[in-house]
């Protein structure tokens, strides 16, 4: 029962921070024009957002078991140590077609101080370079009896 919409109200939901389904004859449905209402340039794409959530939420599920034990060395290492696996396998160097992410850093140190370990906490700061979406296919196409074909070494489609 929803309504067809059209390009104008694409754009006006988009400009609203709205991220609307388009139905697709071929691949169904889809969001079209995936963004957030976040005004803090790099943030307004919904799929950094829901990656974000996705990163901090797993992070989260690994490190909360260990809540609650003693600051030791041996378990600030083992909180490290699985921040780092689950980067590693968003990153999976040895099958780069199943990467999910360019690159990150986990930071064990600079968001840690005396006063942080008096009052029992213990900053672990991770930094995370998504790989970029392709938000857009431009097929740029000229057609017909009279187009002159040019083939370059940069073009390698094509045949005869």
């Amino acid at each position: 029962g929803a309504p067809k919409l059209n390009m104008a109200d694409y754009i006006l939901l988009r400009s609203k921070g709205v991220a609307a389904l388009r139905f697709d004859r071929v691949s169904g449905a889809q969001v079209q024009s995936g963004i957030t209402t976040s005004l803090t340039s790099g943030e307004e794409n919904i799929a950094r957002r829901r990656m974000a959530d996705f990163i901090q939420d797993s992070i989260a599920a690994r490190l909360g078991q260990l809540a609650k034990l003693p600051l030791s060395q041996a378990l600030q290492d083992t909180m490290v140590s699985e921040c780092e696996a689950f980067l590693a396998d968003l990153r999976s160097d040895n099958n780069p077609a199943a990467s999910r992410i360019n690159d990150y850093v986990v930071d064990p140190k600079s968001g840690n101080t005396p006063a942080n370990e008096a009052l029992g906490i213990f900053v672990i700061i991770t930094k995370v370079r998504l790989t970029p979406t392709m938000d857009f296919i431009v097929l740029q196409t000229e057609i017909g009896e009279g187009v002159v074909i040019t083939r370059t070494a940069e073009v390698v489609s094509g045949t005869g």
